[in-house]
């Protein structure tokens, strides 16, 4: 069976590639019906929309929205069917579209309420806004429109018939006007009113025949100045005279289409869209209606406006119904309009899958983000000669192409394209076998491309058939572009040869010449190779490519290239260490030029032989290799050439690329700077590629050691080259150590305890300590040997020792060396010198530093040290350092060193001469016995300087003078202790008895002053002779005089308190005097006595307290002084108040008179009131108990006082 044969499809048709609102004929609307796709969202669309129409709503706008393509328009015109029901070649649109709604689950309701519909008589009036003229306002577009849907012209000439329709001349006009019309033109005037050039005559006279009493000519400027200057009232006006008229009509529905982009385009303004859906909507009864259709939401129509929020709200709130289209069924659609097929083309599909759907499930499976993948024999049944995977490139690249709205691509481009590439491929006019290609929904989706597209594809056919290759050019590049502009698929070799392919070929067989093709196209700079996929390129990017070209590279720039990815290799870093014997040697890798290929110095090489320097003969190369490469502490790594002429290739292009990046890095040019992102990442794949092609090269190498010649693969490369690097190593390192020391070992040595030095010592040959932390390593090889070359009184820096120990024929490691060293540090057997200063002992910061950073470790000196004390003497000074030292300042113990366990007693005297020194400076000096002979003792011994040549020295002179070197360390902890313990009570104690001494000089009570006097000249005596041995002493003394001082101050402070008590009494009775005479006339006086009253009082009501740190009483806060001389003070006070005479008051003046009498004071009435309240009520009661009192008794004046 052909192709054609399996639809249902008339091939005969086309379909329209656009849908027209303002455009009608009986059979484009039959048409229209007849082919329109209800799916279920439009269902759902139309079913809301009936709803909305059907209500009694005041708001009547309706906003249609989709990108280009959705459908918007085409929904909008079947609405306007179903309104209007025109009746199409006999049947009612209504009826017509039912048919529309087979397999729709709710056909039944949306029948029923598409025939609801009938109630109103709707008349539609459809228009383009965006086709209009650009000059007028909105409103006389409307206008306009509205006349021409009513078959009138659509010009001022419409506009008269339609004002001359409402009167009663109407029948005159057209009789007049189709008999001027014959006379003119031979024509009525239905036709006459059409001709441009006789239909203002005919108007002008027929009309001048029916008013012969008006100026025609000034009425029909007026008209046109009327249309134009037409505003939304007066719109309305017109649309409700036309309903009133014609019984016929109950609503008018306008549909006008693209709005959004005429209001991008200020073709209408948004005042004009807001009055007119805010004027329209304004009619009680619904009679006005307005749908417009916009490729956007209204919401995003309104942000790109700068409009305020009173307008937004009225122009949102009249399109309260929205509708928004998008392409998510176009799948549906494309199936039931053009690809549905018939029941035999079904069969005779299922029949070619059942046999072929190994080979058309390759052809179909491609590499992308989603799968391709065929799901079901019905899928591959519904879109053949297409796959499913195609329709959703087919969306991208159209909107791609076209770029159209943020939405998706066009779903009637989709419709479109699959109709056309149908009807108008010749292979598909053939049996069943054939299928839809790249290029082809490329030609048909855009078949117009950019005109150096073309260019390029038309010499991209001629330049591969002058090659005699077996693809076209042409449709290569346009099956590249169709995956390019449609993104979800790699652009692969594979993939481009599938979608190239148009029947069921084993890709295999074609794969080579694709290979062919892309790689010329390549080469002559129409395509761009990234990450293995293919891109079209542009007229800058092959610019570049083919400056690029130009660029000149040599032999050595390649062999850099090649010799730094060598460098990265895996095996590189592998094969630069190896271990033997549990110790690891450096290996030194270079390459045949001795530039060196690892991190790594060693005094073995493996020579690693560049892939690019190798002669095309493998095998005489080999043999002379085995000639040249002698030596035992070299061998030689030859890779396999097979890849030699791919890896040159890839570090030339790798070169240039790298050439032109660098030429074009800071361009401001954003084309170039594309273009030299992607030379970056081809660089990066192209690096990749190497890296793989050299890895496989020396995966499968020759090994080349002491005359031999071993093959290797990637099994046995590891264990074969360190083979070879232990062979190596065995025969160069003749003293090597069976074992090495771990990193930062030097530095444990000199921090750990004693009895835990003994971990890390490994067994053998680094035993340097048993488990006591005592030195065990005379005998040890490794200390001969660095004692060896320690020993001459000018030692040996570390560099030296490094230099020596490290190269052959010891290979030992710098761990191995400072390790040694720093066990011998500890053990006391050696001297360090550093920045000119030499160190014994090992707990210096400066000899941790030495021994844990290398570099100040090779700049450091080191001399071995042979003298030492007699282990009597020195366990000697470690009990006498025990003894003494009970704090464990210095933390001394028999494992030290002879240098060590001296150099604790220096450090145990200054430690307590500081302590000496701080202790000084915070008490008086009349506390501290600055000049006590064991204190300076202690000052000689920190002061020594301790040597190798005077240990014995020191440690005779601390065992003879260790006595006083004791008593000058509990001296000096015993006045620390009272520092910081007793030393602020002593000070407050002396303050105090000083404040006692002056209060009781001038005291009248003798016997206990005498007491406390001779209390404190003992005090004095014991802090003669020493605070701190007498501080006991001392407090006892102080609680002795408290005691005393406090029965003295109590006598006194009860006499105050009696004084008070008399105070009081006489404040009482004079205040009680003078109350019965006239406080007004003894005023200041009685004010005086009130304070009396209440101070004494308070007196009273206090009790002694002596204060812990101060001389006085706490209650009051005075001084014993200060309480003797209250209380005088208050018996002065009670003897004044006794004395004191009250006053009696002034006479009243005379109430009547003479001319000389004063005026008698008015007599006010005083009322006070809020000056804000809310309770009516309280006002209304303090205003009637005024009046009342107002009437009682006669008042001069009235003072109102407003209160808060």
């Amino acid at each position: 069976m052909k192709i054609t044969d399996l639809f249902k499809m008339n091939f005969e048709e086309e379909i329209e590639a656009v849908i027209k609102v303002g455009e009608y004929s009986e059979k484009s609307a039959t048409e229209e019906i007849k082919n329109y796709i209800v799916t279920d969202q439009i269902a759902k669309n139309i079913d809301k929309f009936i709803d909305y129409y059907s209500a009694d709503r005041k708001d009547t706008g309706i906003w249609l929205s989709g990108f280009y393509g959705s459908g918007k328009s085409y929904l909008a015109k079947i609405i306007g069917y179903l309104l209007a029901d025109p009746s199409l070649m006999g049947v009612e649109a209504r009826e017509l579209f039912k048919s529309r709604l087979a397999g729709l689950d709710e056909k039944a309701l949306l029948e029923n309420k598409i025939q609801g519909l009938s109630k109103y008589k709707t008349k539609t009036i459809s228009f383009d806004v965006s086709g209009e003229s650009l000059t007028g306002t909105f409103y006389k577009k409307l206008l306009l429109n509205f006349i021409k849907s009513i078959g009138l012209p659509k010009n001022y000439i419409g506009y008269i018939e339609y004002q001359l329709m409402k009167t009663n001349n109407y029948k005159e006009f057209l009789d007049i006007a189709d008999q001027i019309s014959k006379d003119k033109m031979g024509e009525d005037w239905k036709t006459a009113r059409t001709n441009k050039m006789y239909a203002p005559i005919i108007i002008k006279e027929a009309w001048s025949q029916i008013n012969g009493d008006i100026d025609v000519d000034n009425t029909i400027e007026s008209i046109h100045d009327l249309i134009d200057q037409i505003d939304a009232d007066q719109l309305v006006e017109e649309l409700d005279s036309f309903l009133k008229m014609n019984n016929d009509f109950d609503r008018i529905m306008f549909i006008i289409d693209e709005v959004s982009e005429a209001l991008d385009k200020d073709h209408i303004e948004l005042a004009e869209l807001r009055g007119t859906a805010q004027h329209l909507s304004q009619d009680e009864q619904s009679r006005f209606w307005f749908i417009a259709t916009a490729q956007e939401k209204l919401d995003n129509v309104l942000s790109k406006k700068n409009i305020n929020q009173n307008d937004l709200n009225i122009i949102t709130d009249r399109f309260q119904h929205k509708i928004h289209l998008s392409s998510a069924q176009v799948d549906k659609v494309i199936k039931e309009r053009v690809l549905a097929k018939t029941d035999e083309g079904q069969e005779e599909l299922r029949e070619f899958y059942q046999e072929k759907n190994g080979s058309i499930n390759s052809l179909a499976n491609l590499s992308g983000n989603f799968s391709t993948s065929i799901e079901s024999e019905e899928e591959f049944i519904s879109y053949y000669p297409f796959f499913n995977y195609q329709m959703r490139l087919l969306k991208n690249f159209l909107y791609s192409v076209f770029q159209q709205a943020q939405s998706g691509g066009s779903e009637r481009g989709m419709l479109i394209t699959v109709d056309r590439l149908l009807k108008n491929e010749d292979s598909f006019k053939e049996e069943i076998g054939k299928f839809v290609t790249g290029y082809q929904l490329c030609d048909y989706g855009f078949p117009m491309p950019q005109s150096e597209l073309e260019e390029k594809f038309n010499q991209a056919k001629t330049d591969l058939e002058d090659e005699g290759q077996n693809v076209d050019g042409a449709k290569l590049l346009k099956t590249i572009y169709f995956l390019e502009k449609s993104e979800d698929l790699k652009r692969t070799t594979d993939n481009i040869t599938k979608l190239y392919n148009d029947e069921l070929r084993y890709i295999g067989e074609i794969k080579e010449d694709f290979n062919k093709s892309l790689e010329s196209l390549s080469e002559k700079n129409y395509l761009l190779k990234e990450n293995e996929e293919y891109k079209i390129t542009s007229d800058i990017e092959e610019n570049m490519m083919e400056e690029m070209n130009q660029i000149e590279d040599n032999w050595e720039n390649r062999v850099e290239i090649v010799r730094e990815k060598i460098k990265k290799l895996s095996f590189i870093t592998k094969f630069s260490t190896n271990r033997l014997d549990n110790k690891t040697y450096n290996i030194a890798i270079r390459d045949e030029k001795e530039n060196l290929l690892s991190s790594k110095k060693g005094e073995v090489t493996l020579v690693v032989y560049n892939i690019l320097n190798l002669d095309e003969d493998i095998e005489r190369e080999l043999d002379n290799f085995k000639n040249k490469y002698i030596d035992l502490d070299e061998a030689l790594l030859v890779p396999a050439p097979k890849y030699q002429n791919r890896i040159d290739k890839l570090a030339r292009s790798i070169f240039k690329h790298n050439q032109m990046i660098n030429r074009y890095r800071g361009t401001t040019d954003e084309e170039k700077e594309k273009v030299i992102n992607s030379f970056t990442t081809i660089v990066n794949n192209q690096e990749g590629e190497l890296e793989n092609l050299i890895e496989d090269s020396y995966n499968n190498s020759w090994l080349i050691y002491d005359f031999n010649e071993q093959k290797l693969d990637k099994n046995s490369l590891d264990s074969e080259i360190d083979d070879i690097e232990s062979k190596m190593i065995e025969k160069t390192f003749s003293k090597r150590l069976k074992e090495s020391l771990d990193q930062g070992v030097a530095e444990k040595f000199l921090k750990v305890d004693s009895k835990k030095l003994v971990k890390y010592c490994t067994s053998g040959q680094f035993n340097f300590f048993d488990s006591d932390g005592t030195f065990v390593g005379e005998n040890l090889r490794v200390v001969q040997e660095i004692n060896d070359e320690c020993k001459s009184k000018d030692g040996r820096t570390g560099s030296g020792l490094v230099d020596k120990f490290n190269s052959k024929p010891y290979g030992w490691n710098i761990e191995d060396i400072m390790g040694t060293l720093a066990a011998l540090m500890r053990a006391g057997n050696l001297k360090v010198r550093y920045e000119a200063q030499d160190y014994r002992d090992y707990n210096e910061a400066k000899i941790h530093k030495v021994f844990t950073n290398t570099n100040e470790f090779k700049s450091a000196k080191f001399y071995t040290v042979i003298v030492g004390l007699p282990r009597a003497k020195k366990q000697k000074v470690v009990d006498l350092l025990l003894e003494i030292d009970s704090k464990n300042t210095v933390q001394v113990n028999y494992n030290q060193n002879d240098f060590e366990v001296i150099d604790k007693i220096r450090k145990l005297a200054s430690s307590y001469v500081s302590k000496f020194s701080r202790l000084e400076n915070k008490v008086n000096n009349n506390l501290i016995e600055s000049d006590r002979n064991d204190v300076k003792l202690l000052k000689d011994f920190a002061a020594r300087n301790i040597v190798d040549s005077n240990l014995e020295e020191v440690a005779d002179d601390f065992i003879n003078n260790s006595d006083q070197f004791k008593a000058a360390v509990k001296y000096i902890d015993n006045l620390e202790y009272f520092i910081d313990n007793n030393y602020l009570d002593y000070k407050n104690k002396s303050k105090f008895i000083d404040d006692v001494e002056q209060q009781i000089d001038q005291n009248s009570n003798k016997e206990l002053v005498t007491n406390i006097k001779e209390l404190i000249n003992h005090f004095h005596q014991v802090e003669e002779n020493g605070v701190i041995e007498n501080y006991d002493n001392l407090v006892e003394k102080f609680n002795d005089i408290r005691q005393k001082f406090n029965e003295l101050f109590k006598i006194y402070f009860d006499e105050l308190q009696e004084a008070a008590e008399q105070l009081l009494e006489a404040s009482k009775s004079k205040q009680k005097e003078i109350e019965d005479v006239s406080i007004e006339a003894n005023r200041d006086f009685y004010s005086q006595l009130k304070r009396y009253i209440e101070s004494n009082q308070r007196l009273l009501e206090k009790e002694f307290n002596l204060s812990e740190t101060e001389a006085k009483d706490k209650a009051t806060n005075s001084t014993l002084k200060e309480i003797q001389q209250a209380t005088a003070l208050k018996g002065y006070n009670t003897q004044d108040v006794k004395a004191f005479v009250p006053e009696l008051p002034a006479p009243k003046p005379p109430t009547g008179g003479g001319d000389d009498s004063p005026a008698p004071e008015p007599k006010v009435y005083n009322l006070t009131l809020k000056a804000r309240t809310n309770n009516i009520q309280y006002i209304k009661r303090q205003l009637k108990e005024t009046l009342n009192k107002l009437e009682q008794e006669d008042y001069d004046e009235i003072n109102i006082k407003l209160s808060n």
